[in-house]
């Protein structure tokens, strides 16, 4: 989770720094995507590090880089995490997988200095132990954003070999097993939760803007204008998606069970609760009390079959005795 105070040091340091919050150009909007990679779907996680930093075949690009960042890596990848993406594209297992892919646009409200330390807290606060590394992109048209990179594997401070820290986990004897997944990052209240934490995140930062970001579907408020372009058609399709995907019926199941894991926080409080209370498996739906079991019903009575007359008495012959006549 985020450390103590971490978004309200940074909001009270940006609103008496050089510039105050809110004096920037443009009006917010909300855009967060989440995706995954796995070699099964075709992705590669070092190719995908290189391509958020710029760096390999994508050097070309490094002129829109603004700001690169990891936190949370074993002390093998700490001075490069590039590192990391490349032992699990070596190591991971074939059917595991890679990383966890989400891209956010930054408020133009903020200056580029207010827009990393928003980033970072941002991340630090949803990523808790699980190793990460982001860019901060200035996209076409002046349109800042963030492409974050996510492991599932918990950094739980044992030394670990590359090798090693890929292998199955191992509770009864960690230090023999690899670093353990976080099995709560697969489930559908996670990414509700931290499309939730990211409204919460820009809009305490930008209390004076006239309005609010929120991390509900169109379909969701009632509104029925299309979602705005950030970064282009495709990105505007793909949000497009992910907002019909959360809408109806699902948002509703969804919204339930974040209201459930999620405390809301008081206006100018920290957001370091968010996530906190989510528990290890998604909750089970309530299920209706089992109905008493049934009496076995009465078998219906036979009616009795009419008694058949007698047989009459069988003559019995002598071996002597000869044909009646």
């Amino acid at each position: 989770m985020m450390g103590d105070g971490a978004l309200t040091r940074f909001s009270s340091a940006t609103r008496n720094g050089v510039r105050g919050v809110g004096e920037g150009s443009g009006v917010a909007i909300y855009h967060l995507t989440v995706k995954t990679g796995s070699r099964h779907g075709g992705q590669s996680a070092g190719a995908s590090s290189d391509y958020i930093t710029r760096q390999g075949r994508y050097a070309s690009g490094a002129g829109e880089l603004v700001y690169t960042g990891a936190g949370n890596m074993p002390a093998w990848a700490a001075a490069d995490p590039g590192k990391y993406w490349q032992a699990a594209d070596e190591y991971e297992r074939a059917n595991g997988r890679l990383y966890i892919s989400a891209e956010f646009a930054l408020p133009k409200e903020l200056n580029k200095m207010e827009q990393i330390e928003l980033a970072k807290a941002y991340l630090s606060a949803i990523c808790e132990k699980q190793p990460y590394q982001f860019a901060i992109h200035k996209g076409e048209g002046n349109n800042p954003h963030v492409h974050a990179l996510i492991s599932e594997r918990r950094n739980d401070g044992i030394n670990r070999s590359p090798e090693n820290w890929f292998l199955r986990a191992n509770k009864k004897a960690p230090e023999k097993g690899g670093a353990e997944k976080n099995r709560i990052l697969k489930s559908r209240g996670w990414l509700l939760a931290i499309r939730e934490t990211w409204a919460e995140a820009v809009n305490y930062c930008l209390p004076d803007h006239a309005t609010k970001i929120d991390h509900r579907s169109n379909e969701a408020r009632g509104i029925s204008a299309a979602p705005s372009v950030h970064l282009g058609p495709a990105t505007a399709a793909v949000l497009s998606k992910l907002d019909s995907q959360i809408a109806a019926a699902e948002a509703r199941e969804m919204a339930a069970i974040a209201k459930r894991w999620i405390t809301p926080t008081a206006p100018g409080a920290s957001i370091s609760t968010l996530l906190s209370k989510a528990p290890a498996e998604p909750p089970q739906r309530p299920q209706s009390a089992p109905e008493p079991p049934r009496q076995p019903e009465a078998a219906p009575a036979q009616p009795e079959r009419p008694q058949e007359p007698p047989e009459p008495p069988r003559r019995r012959y002598n071996r002597d005795d000869g044909p009646s006549r």
